[in-house]
């Protein structure tokens, strides 16, 4: 096996590091090895809330809001696009304590609100209902959330009540127009 992706928590070749992505010589199997001390993104993509609550309590306002992933997706894009409803949820009673922003973009200047409805019409396209039906159910609870910004722009100039009134899933249309009529 080789080492992909997060090269640089191996320590060498042959003997793999406990929080590197293995994938075997086609290509095709993924697995974490187990490791207490995983990168905050790194558990917001795996799901792994115990671990993430643990780590999360030795961890400042600022590690939080500065944690990366691929692209600089903060914690809130990886739980979103990995459908981590729990870690949204834990995300979300952060932002209400004031601990974590909600409203922070992408290195691609995308907020997740606007990452999620893009997903989501992603999601319709590939007749994946279920994955749209969750993530929808993600965008209402950040959406409605006292501190999320509605009227933060995207790299194109619109805000999330523009994108959320023109997506052609009905509900998240609904939500949007509910929202900017409240």
């Amino acid at each position: 096996m080789h080492h992909a992706f997060f090269s640089k928590f191996t320590h060498d070749d042959s003997t793999p590091s406990e929080s590197s992505i293995q994938i075997n010589s086609q290509g095709s199997s993924q697995a974490w090895e187990v490791k207490k001390d995983r990168p905050l993104h790194v558990l917001a993509a795996l799901g792994e809330v115990h671990a993430f609550d643990q780590m999360v309590q030795r961890s400042s306002s600022q590690e939080l809001n500065i944690s990366r992933g691929m692209f600089g997706m903060s914690l809130i894009h990886i739980a979103v696009q990995m459908l981590q409803e729990e870690l949204v949820k834990r995300l979300l009673h952060l932002a209400s304590s004031g601990e974590f922003n909600l409203n922070q973009k992408d290195d691609c200047g995308w907020p997740v609100l606007h990452l999620g409805l893009h997903f989501v019409e992603f999601y319709i396209h590939q007749h994946r209902s279920e994955a749209a039906g969750t993530l929808t159910e993600l965008i209402e609870m950040i959406a409605r959330h006292p501190s999320a910004d509605l009227n933060i722009l995207d790299p194109n100039d619109r805000n999330c009540y523009m994108l959320g009134k023109s997506s052609t899933h009905r509900p998240l249309r609904l939500l949007f127009q509910e929202l900017e009529h409240s």
